[in-house]
């Protein structure tokens, strides 16, 4: 259920490949994300999704309970062919929601695409 929050919408949403395209233009951040979900305190999830792009992206989450966690701290640019991530990360005690955004910081012109985005716990 990745939507755009609130930043500059230059983006499109392509159905029938269940991809999104954020582009910055000229904008000085440009993403999408989640609304906040429950999630298990203390728990363990997996990050998985599929992006290309000629941008460096960042992806965190974050919530209401849930201070700004960075989850792609290994993920830097995103390849101009699909290359597929998958980072783990760790709910915090007495986190009980987590929300994932992608988004370009101080990167005008450039662009990501996201597609076979999940969050698993296990």
């Amino acid at each position: 259920d990745l939507t755009v929050k609130g930043w500059k919408r230059d983006f499109e949403m392509v159905n029938a490949n269940k991809r999104v395209r954020i582009e910055s233009q000229n904008s000085r951040i440009a993403g999408v994300g989640t609304f906040p979900k429950d999630v298990i305190s203390g728990g363990r999830y997996k990050l998985v999704f599929n992006a290309r792009g000629n941008s460096r992206l960042q992806v965190v989450a974050s919530g209401k309970t849930l201070s700004r966690l960075d989850v792609t701290t290994a993920f830097h640019t995103v390849p101009d062919q699909w290359k597929k991530g998958e980072f783990i990360f760790n709910i915090p005690e007495k986190s009980t929601d987590c929300a994932i955004s992608f988004f370009i910081w101080d990167q005008p012109g450039k662009w990501f695409e996201i597609k076979d985005f999940e969050v698993i716990g296990f």
